[in-house]
């Protein structure tokens, strides 16, 4: 083979190994809060006004933006594409009067539901739950702090087994509870309760005071 078609082969490799270019995460950023309420404003039929929408969504969502982006853009892509009436209530309170143009418009619920429960579970953090739950024929005192959308890290503590009058001296656990992470100390029979015990109890006592944690409006 000569020189020159070695040459292009050689090419033709480097370009297929190192695939399709300005491709990287780093040059790819997704819409901002603004792009993106302005997009779902102008697709709800909103007239003259999307600009007053677009400022009103804005600051409607600018915390959440933070703590919840992947939903919250999710959810205004879906608005974008054709959303309803339920939409433009909770995408720009302010703009209520203007909804009867998107009123027979389908609603983007399951998207707008995501976005709902990372809001409440990011509410949960440094929330804290305490009392007593039954375990068979034993009651075990129960502390719960709630993680939100942070990384979970149990504070430590007495291991499990050590003795103790209450749950706090008991070290934390991680527990996935389904809705979201409790860091949770558990102390029964006047010992302090491992990992797999302690989440047990521990979310079946948080899903028993739901009433007790913050809800969104």
């Amino acid at each position: 083979m000569s020189s020159p078609a070695k040459s292009r082969l050689l090419a033709s490799l480097l370009l297929l190994f190192a695939g399709p270019t300005g491709c990287s995460q780093s040059s790819r950023r997704p819409p901002s809060l603004e792009t993106n309420c302005g997009s779902a404003c102008a697709a709800l039929g909103v007239g003259p006004s999307v600009t007053s929408c677009s400022e009103d969504c804005v600051r409607t969502w600018q915390g959440a933006a933070e703590s919840c982006p992947l939903p919250l853009a999710e959810w205004m892509r879906c608005v974008a594409r054709g959303g309803g009436e339920e939409d433009l209530r909770r995408l720009a309170p302010g703009m209520l009067s203007s909804s009867g143009a998107v009123a027979s418009r389908r609603v983007c619920a399951p998207a707008l539901a995501r976005v709902d429960a990372c809001r409440a579970r990011c509410a949960e953090a440094g929330v804290v739950l305490s009392g007593v739950e039954t375990q068979g024929a034993n009651e075990v005192l129960l502390e719960l702090t709630g993680v939100g959308c942070a990384r979970c890290e149990a504070l430590a503590g007495a291991p499990a087994g050590a003795p103790c009058l209450v749950a706090r001296p008991c070290g934390e656990s991680c527990c996935d509870c389904g809705s979201g992470e409790w860091r949770v100390r558990a102390c029964s029979q006047g010992r302090c309760l491992a990992q797999r015990s302690a989440c047990a109890v521990g979310c079946v006592f948080r899903g028993r005071t739901d009433n007790h944690t913050p809800r969104l409006r």
